[in-house]
């Protein structure tokens, strides 16, 4: 038996998103707030917050993986 998709909305590093998945809600929000914190946790290494987003992102794409 399958699970129905549902959209759960998250935020990181203060945008919103829209995911659908069949996941349990608690459990996708752990991600974001993991992911939310990786992200925190680049920025207060130096990185301007606000015009360098991306690498922020990207960087702590490679620090989780």
């Amino acid at each position: 038996m399958s699970e129905e998709s549902k959209n759960i909305t998250v935020n990181i590093y203060g945008q919103d998103y829209v995911l659908k998945s069949a996941a349990d809600q608690e459990y996708i929000n752990k991600i974001a707030e993991y992911v939310n914190s990786r992200m925190n946790e680049i920025e207060k290494s130096g990185l301007d917050a606000n015009s360098q987003q991306l690498k922020i992102a990207v960087l702590s794409a490679m620090n989780i993986a």
